[in-house]
C-alpha cells in the first residue's frame, strides 16, 4: 500500500507553495519486482520509503 498527501498554500496573487508527503510500501512487505531467470532468484521492490517534496511557483 502506498500513501500520498498534498497541500497547496496560496502565498500571494501569483505565488503558490505545494507540499507533498508520500510513503511507498507502508506495510514493509516483500513485493516481487521481477524474477532473475539467469541467477534464479527473486528481486523485490523497494522497502518502506518515505519522501517529502516542496514546490514553489511564482
Amino acid at each position: 500500500m502506498d500513501l500520498s498527501l498534498k497541500k497547496e498554500f496560496v502565498l500571494g496573487k501569483n505565488s503558490n507553495l505545494d507540499i507533498t508527503a508520500s510513503a511507498i510500501n507502508i506495510y514493509d512487505r516483500e513485493n516481487i519486482f521481477y524474477f532473475d531467470r539467469v541467477r534464479y532468484q527473486r528481486v523485490n521492490q523497494l522497502p518502506f520509503l518515505p519522501s517529502l517534496g516542496v514546490s514553489m511557483t511564482f
